[in-house]
């Protein structure tokens, strides 16, 4: 009996060493792997000295490596194969925390659910006069206004803002019922009148945040009682709640708007973005004493009406409700310089050693996608002379989570800034190259990896997201 276990064992391990045997010898019979330029804009010289790193996984396995020559248009690609596994590598994200609306309590949620529904409209003004404010985890890239309360560890109450509740504000949860009683989910959707966006970014001695109200918002300096402006909640977990949290730089709750806060790759500064009115304005302030370093005028900002709806458990639409935001602001952070994207307009700054210098600003163009008799057709935004037609769109403000523009590769080099990023949502393009100059867009390549629509293509993806860089 025991040899007949050895040597099902021993068949088992050969077993294995031959499939990892077989495999490697298959990955390198793909070596060369099949790569289409599918749309390309610009000076082919421009993209001399231009590499690109791309790697491609097949079932957590097999991963592909392939170094693009973009000047010369050519590719070498090496394979490997891993027993135990590989995964997908994508943003990272870091801990954070914000103000926000806390969800009302299970026991009076509970008296509001009816029976047989799935979900529950709460509507606050029945209930408090102000927000319930905390500050809780959350992160400044999602939308999320409302969030539900914490244990004391993870929840501090936050009194310094008295935001009043609208007569009109609502919140739809939905229903999870169990056997020993119910449940109330994340909130679906919710309109708040004076509802504002949760702010946070990193400093040296903790966390700073704030909250941003939108430009049909009227906020007043009673909402603040002690102050308004960037509130530092120390790292020190040994001072309870509310003391371990202070002002510490001010701003005009009536007048200055926070559009967007984030700190520069080194830690040393953050970056406030302000909106008074049209104009919006980029203020560096030191991360350890909160002094302005520097003002820049980062131009107009835009505004788009918004609309959220209240479906009932039967998918029947109640109450819709309009609003106005303002154009989202996105910052991808280098080493040594910074791209500020609001809306469609890009600005590229430069670090200094008194600050930053703004290089150009140009305008970011879409790739449009048509579809004549099932077959694709590129053509760019600028040269479309039907708009109205476009079926699919590639942009790098139009990336998925885990290579949005914020984390994508870029680098800047004579001025010229580069951008890689993996295309998701476009059968026909992969990985998208452009580079931007003052004049603009100045060179652009769409890549077609033949090995993701090989008869494997549903098991094989984008590893992580591709690199881009200038040769030396």
């Amino acid at each position: 009996m025991k040899r007949i276990v050895i040597m099902t064992v021993i068949l088992f391990v050969l077993s294995l060493g031959g499939l990892a045997m077989m495999t490697l010898l298959l990955c390198r019979a793909q070596d060369k792997v099949e790569f289409t330029c599918v749309a390309q804009r610009g000076d082919p010289a421009v993209a001399e000295g231009l590499h690109l790193t791309e790697k491609d996984l097949l079932s957590s396995r097999v991963v592909w490596t392939t170094e693009h020559d973009l000047g010369t248009r050519t590719q070498e690609t090496k394979s490997r194969f891993s027993a135990k596994g590989l995964s997908y590598t994508g943003a990272v994200w870091d801990n954070e925390y914000g103000i926000y609306v806390m969800k009302p309590d299970k026991d009076y949620l509970q008296s509001l659910a009816q029976p047989d529904e799935q979900s529950v409209l709460f509507r606050p003004a029945e209930k408090m006069a102000y927000y319930d404010l905390a500050v809780v985890p959350g992160s400044s890239r999602n939308d999320e206004q409302v969030k539900e309360r914490y244990d004391d560890l993870l929840s501090i109450d936050f009194p310094m803002l008295r935001i009043p509740v609208g007569q009109e504000d609502w919140m739809s949860m939905g229903v999870m019922r169990y056997s020993d009683g119910v449940d109330f989910t994340n909130v679906y959707a919710s309109y708040l009148e004076n509802g504002f966006h949760s702010w946070s970014a990193p400093a040296k001695e903790g966390t700073v945040m704030t909250v941003g109200f939108g430009p049909t918002v009227q906020p007043k300096a009673d909402w603040a009682p002690e102050g308004f402006g960037l509130w530092l909640m120390a790292q020190s977990w040994s001072e309870p709640g509310e003391e371990r949290i202070q002002l510490v730089y001010p701003l005009d709750i009536e007048r200055q708007r926070v559009a967007y806060l984030s700190s520069t790759e080194d830690g040393e500064y953050i970056l406030l973005f302000l909106a008074e009115g049209e104009k919006l304005t980029l203020q560096m302030l030191d991360a350890e004493t909160f002094r302005l370093v520097q003002t820049l005028d980062m131009g107009k900002i835009g505004q788009k009406e918004t609309e959220v709806t209240y479906y009932d458990s039967n998918g029947e639409a109640g109450q819709t409700s309009k609003g106005a935001e303002y154009e989202p602001i996105l910052v991808r952070r280098g080493e040594d310089f910074c791209v500020v994207a609001v809306g469609k307009r890009m600005t590229v700054l430069e670090y200094r050693e008194d600050g930053l210098e703004k290089l150009f600003d140009c305008r970011i163009m879409d790739l449009n996608i048509l579809y004549r008799e099932e077959e694709p057709c590129f053509i760019w935004e600028d040269e479309n002379e039907d708009p109205g037609q476009v079926d699919m769109v590639c942009s790098p403000l139009k990336s998925d989570w885990e290579d949005d523009f914020e984390h994508m590769s870029m680098v800047l080099k004579d001025g010229n800034l580069a951008i890689a990023w993996n295309v998701d949502n476009i059968n026909q393009v992969d990985v998208m190259v452009e580079v931007y100059s003052a004049e603009g867009l100045v060179y652009a390549q769409g890549i077609r990896c033949g090995l993701l629509h090989q008869g494997a293509g549903q098991i094989v993806r984008a590893m992580q997201r591709p690199n881009i860089a200038w040769s030396s």
